[in-house]
């Protein structure tokens, strides 16, 4: 039950921080196709960045969701770039 609701608590807070980084970037627009790609690329990516960092040094558990935080904007943002750029590839 616990696993549920950290994943639906997870989703919703991609969502929105998706909704945010995509109104604010100037070459995103945003679309539901634009925030669905963000959260399946910010999804891994908030697992990804912290195991990285607790390997490398000690970290603290606030430094663990400083890290998943940016680890879901990095991966997140950067999936949605490479949406955008082969799809103005392939329309030339």
């Amino acid at each position: 039950m616990f696993a549920i609701a950290f994943v639906l608590v997870s989703v919703l807070f991609l969502v929105v921080t998706g909704s945010i980084v995509l109104a604010i970037t100037p070459g995103f627009r945003w679309t539901i196709g634009n925030v669905v790609i963000f959260v399946v690329g910010a999804f891994p990516g908030m697992f990804v960045l912290p195991n990285l960092g607790s390997r490398t040094s000690v970290t603290t558990v606030p430094e663990m969701y400083v890290l998943a935080i940016v680890g879901a904007l990095i991966a997140g943002t950067t999936l949605v770039w490479v949406k955008t750029r082969l799809m103005k590839m392939f329309k030339k």
